[in-house]
């Protein structure tokens, strides 16, 4: 009888000692998760407006970008939207809306103001990845190339573009941006416009 009563003893005890530890691991694993920051999920949507400035390099001789030019901006009505869409935290795709006038020399060697529009569709590599392991960084670095096409006062042409840019983030969703691509034009080309740089600078919010 005695060997019972211990027996039973026993075993409500370890009972009891086991249910105790659970209880104590179930409120330690509530109060870890309670304190641990949650996990930030990658940005889906890229939003961007700003201003551009255009260099425009017109070379009879061949088609490349003359850097002496590059102190000679057009800059007038020169507005921009941007959507990107993010594919994976490296890469995305972008397409630009951009709007400009640009001075140039008309038929018969006088100045004159073209309306520019130009839309592109870009994709983009991501390099903060490689520095960073954070989703969500302060700041982004990237190239970027694709396609594009502009329409100068009815006459439609289209680039090759390549370049790069970066991002910096002042918040979790809203930061600027600057951006340098250079446009290489696809024959036939046009007479006023052959290959040319374009800058964007703008206003950054993210989804």
């Amino acid at each position: 009888m005695r060997k019972s009563i211990l027996m039973i003893t026993f075993f409500m005890s370890t009972y009891y000692l086991t249910a105790q530890t659970e209880e104590r691991d179930l409120f330690s694993t509530a109060i870890d998760n309670t304190n641990r920051p949650s996990v930030q999920t990658e940005e889906k949507y890229l939003i961007s407006v700003g201003v551009n400035a255009i260099v425009n390099d017109v070379r009879s001789e061949g088609s490349y970008f003359n850097l002496n030019r590059l102190d000679r901006l057009d800059v007038q009505n020169p507005f921009f939207f941007g959507m990107e869409r993010k594919l994976s935290r490296g890469f995305s795709l972008e397409a630009l809306v951009s709007i400009n006038k640009l001075e140039l020399l008309n038929e018969v060697s006088q100045q004159e103001e073209f309306g520019y529009f130009g839309v592109d569709i870009n994709g983009k590599l991501y390099f903060d990845n490689l520095f960073a392991k954070r989703h969500r960084n302060r700041w982004d670095l990237y190239m970027a190339g694709g396609f594009g096409f502009y329409d100068l006062n009815d006459d439609i042409a289209f680039t090759y573009n390549v370049g790069g840019g970066l991002q910096l983030w002042f918040t979790e969703t809203v930061g600027v941006g600057c951006k340098g691509m250079g446009k290489l034009g696809i024959r036939p080309m046009n007479e006023l416009v052959n290959n040319y740089y374009q800058f964007h600078f703008g206003i950054m919010y993210r989804i």
